[in-house]
């Protein structure tokens, strides 16, 4: 009998339970928490090892109305003391080497969920390299060794700050072409919705199988309107499927494809 891996996710916003239930599939067991006083409650409630039951434990930053900063305070430190294996934030806002540093193995970019493929390949890296993440080497030497100020040398601290700067932009890529593939299924769901018959059937394949499709079709459309935007609108266009308006369309399908401002049509 199979039986599915436990995440746990922590976060203020009740409504990303449902949404990654829908990107984890029914592949995972979804604990879900709204804060991580809630999470210490059941842990001390629950027999011993309540916590090591899950693969990892996602945590948003915010909490009770900011009252709680998880990147400010203990928590992390107290969740990991009651047996976690494995903690990454989940937080799509202003974010600093520092906040992470010391109190998380990773970050995940998409708040509103991830697929069990990306994440359990997250955590199999995680787990087959110790230094891997922010918690890093140098971390993990302090439990045995805290060297005095005058210890530290500025070579170690650039290396140090390489490594890291290496990591974010590793896992950033890869969380980025996620998010973006994540925004494209979300713009043909929202494209099938006002669509009718076979219309709607075709973008409903393209949202939920043939994803390289549906991205080809979202492609054409993008530069259909940049075209336009020279020659002017035309009002049989699909981008009314999208938005009524060309413009917001454009940009919405500009962020999904391509994630920044760009000036020349998709290649």
């Amino acid at each position: 009998m199979k039986i599915n891996p436990n995440i746990c996710l922590v976060d203020e916003d009740s409504t990303l339970k449902d949404s990654w239930k829908l990107a984890l599939d029914a592949e995972v067991e979804l604990s879900f928490f709204s804060d991580p006083v809630k999470l210490l409650e059941q842990c001390a409630a629950a027999p011993k090892g309540f916590l090591s039951q899950y693969a990892c434990i996602v945590l948003g930053r915010k909490f009770q109305g900011g009252r709680i900063d998880i990147c400010k305070d203990d928590w992390c430190h107290q969740i990991r003391q009651k047996g976690a294996k494995l903690l990454l934030l989940n937080w799509d806002g202003p974010i600093t080497k520092g906040d992470l540093e010391g109190r998380f193995d990773g970050k995940i970019f998409h708040r509103r969920g991830v697929t069990w493929a990306h994440l359990r390949s997250r955590i199999m890296k995680m787990q087959s390299n110790p230094n891997h993440g922010f918690l890093g080497a140098s971390s993990r030497s302090q439990s045995r060794h805290k060297p005095s100020l005058a210890e530290s040398s500025s070579t170690m601290t650039v290396a140090k700050s390489s490594a890291i700067e290496s990591q974010v932009s590793m896992g950033r890529l890869e969380d980025l072409k996620l998010e973006r593939s994540h925004k494209c299924k979300k713009i043909l769901l929202a494209m099938a919705e006002s669509a009718h018959g076979q219309h709607r059937d075709l973008l409903l394949n393209y949202a939920t199988l043939n994803h390289d499709k549906g991205r080809q079709l979202l492609e054409a459309i993008y530069n259909r309107l940049l075209l336009a935007s020279t020659k002017g609108f035309s009002e049989d266009c699909p981008s009314r499927y999208i938005n009524s308006s060309p413009v917001v369309a454009k940009n919405l399908l500009r962020e999904a494809l391509i994630g920044e401002s760009v000036t020349t049509p998709l290649q």
